[in-house]
């Protein structure tokens, strides 16, 4: 009898047990965790529209190299290394040696500068086939005697596992743009202006 009570005892002390843990388990349907994936989608939300905010303004208008922000759009040019175009990325490092803060803005992919003769470091990344096949490098561009009101693209040429980057004059005011945005979502063109 002793035995059967000590059995008695250890199943009911079990299901106490069961019980005890039942209670201080969260329910999937109580408050708290409806507050905790409210919280990660409003996380996520708030992530994706500060994303989304940057992306929408960032990069809409060439990086300015020089110091008088007065100067007229008009008595400028500008240089650009067409950004992020399908499987390449191309970005401006420094315009005649002074470092485009990198750190501040992210690389611009296009500056505005004075007319005149300008030497532009940019970087090319390229993907082939894939991460594994990322390449990447860094190199100058001389462009000389840049024309007011002119936009200048770089064009990059790849010679074995090196590149070198020439300048393409597109002519006074061309019609030249980048895209900035999620294609389907939030992108829009940004227009060359000179205004």
């Amino acid at each position: 009898m002793a035995r059967r009570s000590n059995i008695v005892l250890w199943a009911l002390a079990q299901q106490a047990h069961a019980r005890d843990v039942r209670m201080r388990t969260p329910d999937p349907h109580s408050a708290v965790s409806h507050f905790g994936v409210s919280m990660r989608k409003l996380l996520s939300l708030v992530s994706l529209l500060f994303v989304s905010g940057c992306m929408s303004t960032f990069h809409t208008q060439p990086y300015v190299t020089y110091a008088d922000a007065q100067h007229p759009q008009s008595d400028t040019s500008v240089f650009t290394s067409s950004g992020l175009n399908g499987n390449t990325l191309g970005q401006i490092v420094a315009v005649d040696g002074v470092d485009t803060s990198c750190w501040k803005v992210g690389c611009p992919i296009w500056v505005r500068v004075l007319p005149g003769d300008h030497v532009f470091t940019v970087t090319y990344n390229i993907y082939d086939n894939g991460i594994a096949s990322h390449k990447t490098g860094t190199t100058e561009v001389r462009v000389a005697a840049m024309q007011p009101r002119h936009v200048y693209e770089v064009r990059y040429q790849i010679v074995g596992d090196k590149f070198r980057g020439f300048a393409e004059d597109l002519g006074e005011d061309p019609d030249y743009g980048i895209y900035v945005g999620l294609q389907g979502v939030n992108q829009k063109r940004y227009r060359a202006s000179f205004k």
